[in-house]
């Protein structure tokens, strides 16, 4: 059994669980580091949202084309 959208979803959690661990690791010791723009929390914004989204509705909306 496949649901669609889960591989997608997990595949973005990955990525950004391993920026933030990245990121903490460089803030622990006082390391500078570098800021995001809203553009990006805007982004991530809507990646929550569209795994919110297939609930409300009770359909499959793929995050690409969001």
């Amino acid at each position: 059994m496949t649901i669609p959208g889960v591989l997608e979803w997990a595949k973005t959690l990955i990525v950004r669980c391993m920026l933030q661990i990245e990121r903490f690791s460089h803030v622990s010791p006082g390391d500078p580091v570098a800021n995001w723009p809203i553009e990006e929390a805007f982004d991530t914004l809507q990646t929550i949202e569209g795994q919110f989204e297939p609930m409300r509705s009770d359909t499959w909306q793929s995050l690409l084309e969001r």
